[in-house]
């Protein structure tokens, strides 16, 4: 029987000292028994750079290293280069994998061959709710959508909770750098690259949790079925013609903005 296919869990993290114990524990003791997790601090003072430490000294699959604040999506281009496994999860610190996610996501991509990256809903805490975080997760991410509805929809909007990601090495090659310069849009843009290039699948079990400041550990809930989708040539190019010259032209605003809705146009215009 071969051995479990590795997967590498990707942490950058920044003033996260909150969360960083609940979280990597939860990434650290995942029932797929070859995951291993990179944290990369990017120069915290909060005591992250402690905690990760500690937590590298637990776990004999957690590996902590810590450098000069340099940006976090600039750190997780550094995890990513620096990995070879051929599953790749990009994680948050300030959120839990519930115990059977990667088993769950991997499940998935091996019925699937044609789909090069896999999401999934996300478990909304109550006390992470309280601040407004869960809610809004749960109204952008978990939706079901049908094959041609989940593309079609990311034409528009993020809809794909990056920390929910589990990519193969492929795509995740040919997807390429995470854009440095838009921090706060970097995973929306390389989402709709990837679209052009792989199927997308979206797990509708809620297998990520939103940490409190006060971490709570994740507790499963139901699950429910998945979904997957690809852009078609057509669309691709129709979507980069409205998007490219908004994204550029907004730059500077993009910098500190959360969302390029107001850079797309309406869905009828399409």
């Amino acid at each position: 029987m071969p051995d479990p296919a590795r997967v590498d869990v990707l942490v950058p993290t920044y003033q996260h000292a909150a969360t960083l114990a609940a979280a990597v524990s939860s990434f650290a003791q995942q029932s797929h028994p070859n995951t291993w997790v990179h944290i990369l601090d990017d120069g915290s003072t909060d005591g992250s750079a402690r905690i990760g430490a500690q937590l590298a000294r637990r776990f004999a699959n957690v590996r902590f290293t810590r450098r000069r604040r340099a940006g976090l999506v600039d750190a997780l281009n550094v995890l990513v280069a620096q990995s070879n496994a051929p599953y790749v999860a990009l994680a948050a610190a300030d959120c839990a994998f519930l115990t059977t996610k990667l088993a769950a996501q991997l499940r998935l991509l091996a019925a699937r061959p044609q789909v090069g990256a896999c999401f999934c809903f996300v478990d909304v805490d109550p006390m992470a709710a309280a601040d407004g975080r869960g809610a809004l997760a749960a109204a952008a991410f978990n939706w079901q959508r049908s094959p041609k509805r989940l593309a079609a929809d990311l034409l528009y909007d993020n809809i794909l909770c990056t920390p929910t990601a589990l990519l193969r090495r492929r795509a995740l090659r040919a997807l390429g750098a995470f854009d440095a310069s838009l921090p706060r849009a970097h995973d929306y843009a390389a989402w709709l690259r990837l679209a052009q290039m792989s199927k997308l699948a979206v797990l509708a079990e809620p297998l990520l949790r939103l940490l409190p400041p006060a971490a709570a550990p994740a507790q499963p809930s139901q699950p429910d079925v998945a979904a997957a989708g690809t852009l078609s040539d057509g669309e691709v190019a129709r979507a980069q013609a409205m998007f490219a010259p908004r994204l550029l032209a907004a730059h500077a605003y993009l910098r500190n903005a959360k969302t390029c809705r107001d850079f797309l146009p309406p869905p009828q215009q399409l």
